[in-house]
């Protein structure tokens, strides 16, 4: 029932189940969704050490980094979501990144972070579209520093980078909700319906 969701963790979880059972030789449905979990565990771990980068980034010191990374750390969501079979705990991790990585770029203007936001929001898009929600935030930026620039007479590098951010981020991003609304009609911002009637609720 997540077909409609984008592929990138699903192919991730495929790679892993396959690899467990290349090495376990354990073949049987349980087993292999268990290994699964092990996607959203690894993103669940890398999320932390983005968050602890943003501290960095926000320039926090120790004594603000470390109230910040308890809570990182210890909220039970963060336990919830390491643990699951879907696409949540992937997604968070590239939006931690997208968060460093706006800051890091707005920054420096340099091209490593720029090329990185590029990619992390085309594998976040491809991982699940609400990921594109961030596009506000680091768009919000772009826009205050083109501003900026517009002002010194220096926008030029900006539009460069710019360009190049939307060669990499709009094609990853957006291959597989344009692929299923050409192929299916399936509208661009599609969650699938749940019943009242199910026990999910």
């Amino acid at each position: 029932y997540q077909f409609y969701h984008p592929p990138l963790f699903h192919l991730l979880a495929a790679l892993t189940v396959s690899a467990y059972e290349a090495l376990s030789g354990v073949t049987d449905y349980a087993a292999a969704l268990e290994a699964a979990k092990l996607v959203s565990c690894c993103a669940s771990i890398l999320t932390l050490f983005a968050a602890l980068r943003l501290c960095r980034e926000l320039g926090l010191s120790g004594r603000g980094t470390l109230p910040a990374m308890a809570l990182a750390a210890f909220l039970p969501n963060h336990y919830l979501l390491s643990g699951r079979v879907n696409n949540d705990a992937l997604s968070i991790f590239f939006m931690t990144m997208i968060l460093c990585d706006t800051l890091q770029w707005y920054r420096t203007r340099r091209w490593r972070p720029l090329l990185r936001l590029a990619l992390e929001f085309g594998l976040g898009m491809m991982t699940k579209m609400s990921v594109a929600a961030l596009a506000l935030v680091t768009g919000g930026v772009m826009l205050i520093a083109l501003w900026q620039a517009l002002r010194q007479r220096r926008a030029r590098p900006l539009v460069r980078q710019f360009a190049a951010f939307a060669v990499i981020a709009f094609p990853l991003g957006l291959w597989y909700p344009l692929r299923n609304y050409r192929l299916f009609g399936q509208p661009l911002t599609y969650v699938y319906p749940i019943q009242l009637t199910s026990k999910l609720y």
